[in-house]
């Protein structure tokens, strides 16, 4: 997603507002007075509010992808890449406090279908990921073969969210890093193989 100057900017400040005030409180009248210019110019660079969540949640996904994947080595096995994974969406979201946000907003449902699409097109994407790390742990032996990986990649994925719900309900009080380790730690005792 090729996105402009401007475009990053009104992103920026829409990032800003939802994490200080929440996601019922961007309003193109209030972003229009955060950057300084006019709602009508506001609407050359997104069409409403749901265009820049939309927008949000791509650059999120793609700036996910760009933290991520230079971190994973194919010479580490299957098991080290996944802990990889986990630890670095971990130290993404604790940087990116609007999307988890975002994403646990209940007012997500009141938003049109390609916002919530984009959302759960980021999650299945990371999902992917955590498979193909199951897969490749599998197949050297560093993970359990005797699970299914699509219920790991959920459990996996399940247990991550459950620790960025806390750590937004708490308002961002929980230090997510250290509860990040933790569950990275935990998730590994309970895949590597029993000898």
């Amino acid at each position: 997603m090729e996105l402009t100057n401007r475009q990053l900017d009104i992103i920026v400040a829409s990032c800003h507002i939802i994490q200080a005030e929440g996601v019922h409180n961007l309003t193109t009248k209030r972003l229009a007075k955060e950057m300084k210019f006019s709602e009508p110019a506001l609407y050359r660079h997104f069409k409403g509010k749901a265009d820049i969540l939309k927008s949000i949640i791509t650059n999120a996904r793609e700036q996910m992808s760009k933290n991520i994947l230079p971190h994973l080595d194919i010479n580490n096995s299957g098991l080290q890449n996944l802990q990889t994974i986990i630890n670095q969406q971990i130290i993404f979201v604790n940087k990116n406090k609007a999307i988890p946000i975002i994403i646990f907003s209940d007012l997500m449902s009141q938003f049109n279908s390609e916002v919530t699409k984009t959302v759960d097109d980021t999650i299945n994407m990371f999902k992917l990921m955590i498979e193909a790390m199951i897969d490749n742990g599998q197949k050297d032996k560093s993970i359990r073969s005797d699970l299914n990986k699509y219920q790991l990649a959920s459990i996996i994925i399940g247990s991550i969210r459950f620790n960025i719900l806390m750590w937004r309900l708490s308002d961002f009080k929980i230090d997510l890093i250290k509860e990040g380790n933790q569950l990275c730690d935990t998730i590994t005792i309970l895949l590597k193989p029993n000898d």
